[in-house]
């Protein structure tokens, strides 16, 4: 009788705990791959004029859509001068942790003044590309997150 009250006292707890928080940066990064998928490709999100839009990702100016960036449609987030967490390498560890399936695709970058480091992941539904640079020009270093349908 003992085990069945403290098994029970433990469905009873579990019962009630609350459940754990996800992180607001993987919920919104899932988001936007799934949007990938829709007709046009993330037309659930506004578009992203003059480099501002909605905030997400951690973007404080925001994020939004492109129908017809360079390479087709593109979801893309873009700050000048970002915090730590905003660089690149910090972006890729969140988004190696909120997709552990994801594949990352070799760092590339160019010299110069511009001096880019690039990180690229692989899903499913989607690429991901984040961009950070200028750190040797006057205007001093951006970032830039790209998310484009998995071809």
């Amino acid at each position: 009788m003992r085990v069945s009250a403290l098994a029970l006292l433990g469905l009873s707890t579990a019962a009630n705990a609350q459940p754990a928080k996800l992180d607001p940066f993987c919920d919104e990064l899932v988001q936007v791959i799934r949007t990938a998928g829709e007709t046009p490709p993330f037309a659930s999100f506004p578009m992203l004029t003059g480099r501002r839009g909605p905030p997400m990702l951690g973007f404080p100016s925001g994020c939004g859509r492109q129908p017809e960036a360079r390479q087709g449609p593109a979801f893309i987030c873009y700050r000048q001068l970002p915090p730590p967490e905003l660089r690149v390498d910090a972006l890729a560890d969140r988004i190696a942790r909120c997709l552990p399936a994801a594949e990352r695709l070799p760092d590339g970058g160019e010299g110069g003044p511009f001096g880019s480091h690039i990180v690229r992941f692989r899903t499913r539904g989607a690429t991901i590309a984040m961009a950070e640079g200028g750190w040797r020009t006057e205007v001093g270093g951006q970032v830039e997150l790209t998310i484009r349908p998995a071809r």
